[in-house]
């Protein structure tokens, strides 16, 4: 029955899926305020949004394998969650999804080859403030907005787990190679500066800063280089 689900559930300590669940709905768990864990099946695809918000005393999850979504503000203001590995199918993290996990220490993702890349929206992580370590894939593409990690003011670098084709860093700051055509040579541009420096050196030749880079940052001032148009 939905309405005594609705009345119990903020008792809820631990929650299992069932083994044929593919999606999490939306809001189901929001305000969760006693849940310390969740066990997550092998089938689920995707997590609706504001699935997990405001769940504060939720201290660990482990995605399957098989996840591919995780919506708009689904474990936003989840202030005990410390640490997030993102599996390989893992494609879209939403606007909002781990916003204000002010415990969050530390990102990894998955190493491997994927037909698909993954998507870190705006604000994904916005005010992280804990966020000291993100490691990005070297072999996997990961698209970063630019303010996907705005307000986290203790991240003073990003990280590759190798060597990329794609992504690099320099100065703790992350950039990506782009094309405006297949038949032009990639040029750099600065994704994102980590909200916790509070000087930035731009790598040399830069041709474009994508929007929000800056965001919520510590930063007070910024020379752009002449090679930015």
């Amino acid at each position: 029955d939905g309405k005594i689900f609705s009345e119990k559930k903020q008792e809820l300590t631990k929650v299992t899926f069932l083994a044929n669940i593919t999606k999490i709905s939306d809001a189901l768990f929001k305000g969760c305020a006693n849940l310390e864990g969740v066990v997550f099946p092998e089938s689920l695809k995707e997590i609706g949004r504001d699935a997990f918000s405001g769940c504060t005393k939720l201290a660990n999850v482990e995605f399957p394998e098989n996840l591919e979504k995780i919506g708009y503000y689904a474990f936003m203001e989840c202030t005990s969650l410390k640490n997030i590995h993102f599996p390989l199918k893992t494609n879209f993290i939403f606007d909002g999804a781990f916003m204000e996990c002010t415990a969050l220490e530390g990102i990894t993702f998955q190493e491997g080859e994927s037909s698909q890349q993954c998507n870190l929206n705006n604000t994904a992580f916005e005010g992280c403030t804990s966020l000291v370590s993100v490691v990005f894939p070297a072999v996997r593409y990961v698209y970063v907005e630019g303010g996907a990690f705005q307000g986290c003011t203790s991240l003073t670098e990003f990280k590759l787990a190798g060597e990329s084709s794609i992504l690099s860093v320099f100065d703790g700051c992350l950039y990506a190679d782009v094309r405006e055509g297949f038949d032009k040579e990639p040029s750099k541009e600065l994704v994102a500066c980590p909200a916790g420096k509070t000087e930035v050196k731009f790598l040399e030749g830069v041709a474009s800063i994508r929007g929000a880079a800056f965001a919520k940052s510590k930063l007070t001032s910024v020379e752009i280089p002449d090679t930015v148009t």
